[in-house]
């Protein structure tokens, strides 16, 4: 259970004095069904109290076409072990076929709605970055974003002309 494994880190850079906030990725798919959210909120009472504030949590692989409701009872469900859900997305590379421009902009209306961030990774191709420019989506991540890396590194913030310049990033031929 990655959820665990990030709370035994939380814990021990917790115990260590080290600043740490932990965000949780959560399929859409374990919180939309019964033994998948029971499993996660069992995990989520198990956290100490003193842990919470640093966690927050990020739903990723929302179908399309989702029901807004549904996926706000889910955000709700999370509200009260952590700092709540900090974005909502989709990951490209678990995506059955393509993605198109109707769909980011639901999910980032509904986001700006409950107040949430948005991303998008595994972004392969310009037209989706141009629908994720248009959609004002907060968190991008693929090939035609930045090269992937050989080891782990942090977020860092590229502005559109950073991603734009790039040679093979001519978006609007």
């Amino acid at each position: 259970d990655s959820f665990n494994a990030g709370n035994v880190q939380l814990a021990n850079a917790h115990a260590a004095g080290n600043r740490f906030l932990l965000v949780a990725p959560i399929s859409f798919e374990l919180l939309g069904t019964p033994t998948g959210r029971m499993e996660l909120l069992t995990a989520c009472r198990g956290l100490s109290y003193n842990y919470r504030h640093f966690l927050s949590f990020m739903i990723c692989d929302v179908p399309p076409g989702v029901a807004q409701s549904r996926l706000a009872s889910m955000v709700t469900i999370l509200q009260p072990f952590g700092r709540g859900v900090q974005s909502i997305g989709f990951n490209l590379n678990e995506f059955q076929g393509p993605i198109t421009q109707n769909e980011v902009e639901q999910m980032a209306q509904f986001a700006r709605r409950s107040n949430l961030g948005t991303f998008l990774f595994g972004v392969r191709d310009r037209s989706v970055l141009k629908f994720a420019q248009d959609a004002h989506i907060a968190q991008l991540g693929g090939p035609v974003v930045a090269p992937a890396m050989s080891q782990p590194q942090g977020m860092w913030r590229l502005s559109w002309a950073d991603v734009l310049a790039r040679p093979e990033m001519e978006i609007w031929d």
